[in-house]
């Protein structure tokens, strides 16, 4: 007997003590059916007790055990149901379906094939076989199992529920959502139909449809971990994330051994930043579950975001021997050695992942195309990228989606038709997890701080040690900071912290555990702030080696954080990153970024035009009131004048040029991981391309040139 679906009814008292074995096998079977465990398994063991040597006992008993995780006493009993009948076919089905929860595929499919051999319309062997084949990766074989099952029985409501499932992980939505509209409508009781009817609508960014399904499930079976880690998922991307932790840490309590609730913790927790935790959790999943590709693609995402880059490169290739089921998670992998500038294996992995897959993927058509971009086979890139159907890559996911549209735009660019550019990069940033941020919430920190910047008096330098050594790198985004941060880094007496959140941290603990708003930070006593100052360091001696003559903080919009900074360090030096006003906006509203309430204002021209004026005018005001270290950094004299540049920016750190500093394109790569969207730029020669490239758009500035002007003529650029 393969199983029971699980249909509680109130038990029926039975009296043990004078049953026969017949009986008590009979009595066994009908408490089994109606999902009264606890009495069936008392009375299987009744019914060998007095003698029974049918092998349905075993295997029924067999079954028991398993569904309650008892698997050696489970494998005990099938293999004595088969030494009683070596060709009883349910006893090899229940067998494969044991190995294959225990992830042992191959060994799986040796009785799952033998049961559908003694007894070709075993139905349970039929969906085991399906089951197998999907976690194998072999979608195509598996399908064909589950149709199978149809076949033989057409009103199976689990048998399309599962082919809805396989169908979704090929990426075929529409063919799966039909399947499991399917599944419901033959059974409107179909826990396993609502969770991937939930998936489907995930996948699809219809987050408020997939939250009702998924909900929908857990109504119907309150106990089901797999339904509570699934709405942690979706509840992660609808922004709710302590509901997210919560749901999961639900679905571990119901379930330990769910990799799935322990990956999406792992998730949660690198969204926070918090390594150490993420790391713990991923492993915990990938301990679990070994054969899980997504999961290890998340290590390595971990591990990369912790520097470590052999073992990210480790758990990738891991992924990728096991065969990744999704686009999103080929994406990830993809992205991060096109990211690292590791374009021999970012060649090597587009086709690994189509060898193991066997099948054409969006993903790898995508980078594929990306991959002939940077190594200016633009003919071939504009071909490649034309081929991917924009529907289906917008059904692939939210990281396949915005790398499609982004590739596509920058492509169409160099290929002149910056019409389509511009469509595609406007389609980038119709990026869901905005909904979730505000920019209005930095407006308002922003004008606090420049409150704070008037109640500021000077602050006693005498009282601070050593802080000379310590830089801001400021600006406004894509001004080219990431380029002068990797020039920098090449000298041996400098150290470089890249976009780390040490300083919001600060912040942070202002105005949460100390209670203050941020513009009363003026209030905060010498004691309070020598340790704030300490905890600064702690944090950043966490991600660099401080102990460098010279430490730069770089990170765009600390712009907004000079009264902070000012009030920690006062005798900071910052680099102040310019770039032509126009080309900075046009830039930050090509790029992907990262969602957050800062990034919210860079969406379009006109939004991104608006906050520069505001960081700028932040900026002027914060002049007039304190006593800022400074120096101008000009991006195109950069460009133009390399050397006499650099060297203004050494002069103002107390520091001789050094020769490693020509080397800067190794530095880039030698790096790996370069956390801004510039990674592909600074490993290449300084380039004049980027330089007044916003005249290609310049019908689409008329709306912000009258915010945009008077920063042109502040800095020193040609009046339009």
């Amino acid at each position: 007997m393969p199983g029971f679906a699980s249909n509680k009814r109130n038990p029926r008292k039975i009296n043990n003590r004078n049953l026969s074995e017949s009986k008590a096998l009979e009595a066994a079977m009908r408490a089994h059916r109606l999902g009264d465990i606890k009495n069936a398994e008392s009375l299987y063991k009744l019914a060998i007790a007095r003698g029974c040597n049918h092998p349905a006992v075993f295997s029924n008993l067999g079954v028991i055990y398993k569904n309650t995780r008892r698997s050696e006493e489970a494998i005990s009993c099938f293999d004595k149901s088969l030494n009683i009948d070596p060709l009883f076919s349910d006893a090899y089905a229940n067998q494969g379906s044991l190995l294959k929860e225990l992830g042992r595929l191959d060994q799986a499919l040796v009785p799952t094939l033998k049961a559908i051999e003694l007894k070709p319309d075993n139905v349970a062997a039929h969906m085991n076989l399906s089951g197998i084949l999907k976690e194998q990766g072999k979608f195509d074989q598996a399908i064909a199992a589950i149709s199978k099952v149809i076949e033989l029985e057409p009103d199976n409501s689990y048998a399309h529920a599962n082919l809805g499932i396989i169908l979704k992980e090929q990426g075929q939505l529409d063919q799966s959502l039909a399947a499991t509209f399917k599944a419901i409508e033959l059974n409107l009781e179909n826990v396993a139909a609502y969770m991937n009817l939930g998936c489907i609508f995930q996948g699809q960014g219809k987050l408020d449809q997939a939250l009702q399904a998924n909900l929908k499930a857990i109504e119907l079976m309150p106990e089901n971990s797999y339904a509570h880690s699934n709405l942690g998922s979706i509840l992660h991307q609808t922004g709710n994330l302590e509901q997210a932790r919560e749901t999961n840490l639900k679905a571990i309590e119901l379930k330990p051994d769910n990799s799935y609730a322990h990956l999406n913790l792992g998730i949660i927790f690198h969204y926070y930043r918090q390594f150490d935790q993420a790391l713990a959790a991923t492993l915990m999943a990938v301990e679990l579950k070994p054969e899980d590709a997504d999961a290890q693609v998340h290590l390595g995402c971990i591990y990369n975001a912790l520097g470590q880059l052999d073992r990210a490169h480790d758990a990738f290739q891991k992924a990728i021997q096991l065969g990744i089921p999704s686009e999103e998670s080929i994406t990830a992998v993809l992205g991060y050695y096109e990211k690292t500038n590791q374009l021999k294996l970012l060649a090597k992995a587009i086709g690994e992942i189509e060898n193991v897959s066997n099948r054409l993927s969006i993903a790898t058509t995508i980078f594929r195309a990306r991959l002939q971009f940077r190594l200016r086979n633009y003919k071939s890139s504009l071909d490649t990228i034309r081929q991917v159907n924009s529907e289906s890559a917008r059904n692939s996911g939210r990281g396949t989606w915005l790398s499609y549209c982004s590739f596509r735009a920058f492509i169409e660019e160099k290929a002149g038709d910056y019409d389509a550019a511009y469509n595609a990069f406007c389609q980038a940033q119709n990026d869901d997890k905005y909904k979730h941020y505000d920019s209005n919430i930095e407006y308002r920190r922003l004008s606090l701080y420049q409150g704070l910047s008037q109640k500021l008096s000077s602050p006693d330098k005498n009282q601070f040690t050593e802080n000379c050594k310590w830089v801001f790198l400021i600006g406004f985004p894509r001004s080219g900071t990431t380029l002068l941060d990797t020039i920098l880094r090449s000298h041996p007496d400098i150290e470089v912290a890249e976009e780390k959140q040490s300083l919001e941290s600060i912040e942070k603990i202002i105005t949460t555990t100390m209670g203050k708003s941020i513009d009363c930070f003026h209030q905060l006593t010498p004691k309070e702030i020598f340790a704030l100052r300490d905890n600064y360091l702690a944090s950043m001696s966490q991600h660099c080696d401080i102990t460098k003559k010279i430490v730069i903080d770089k990170l765009p919009l600390h712009t907004i954080t000079i009264p902070l900074i000012n009030l920690l360090f006062p005798s900071a030096k910052i680099i102040f990153a310019v770039r032509h006003p126009c080309d900075t906006v046009l830039s930050c509203f090509q790029q992907t970024f990262e969602p957050n309430n800062s990034m919210a204002a860079l969406r379009t021209i006109k939004s991104a035009s608006v906050f520069y004026d505001s960081v700028m005018s932040a900026w002027h005001t914060y002049n007039q009131h304190l006593h800022i270290d400074y120096c101008l950094y000009k991006y195109e004299d950069l460009i133009e004048d390399f050397q006499p540049t650099i060297q203004l920016v050494l002069d103002h750190l107390g520091l001789s040029w050094d020769q490693n500093i020509m080397r800067y394109q190794q530095t880039a790569l030698d790096r790996g991981s370069i956390k801004t969207p510039s990674s592909s730029q600074v490993v290449q020669p300084i380039y004049r391309t980027s330089m007044n490239k916003w005249l290609h758009y310049k019908g689409h500035f008329s709306e912000s040139m009258y915010l945009l002007n008077k920063w042109i003529t502040h800095w020193g650029y040609e009046s339009v």
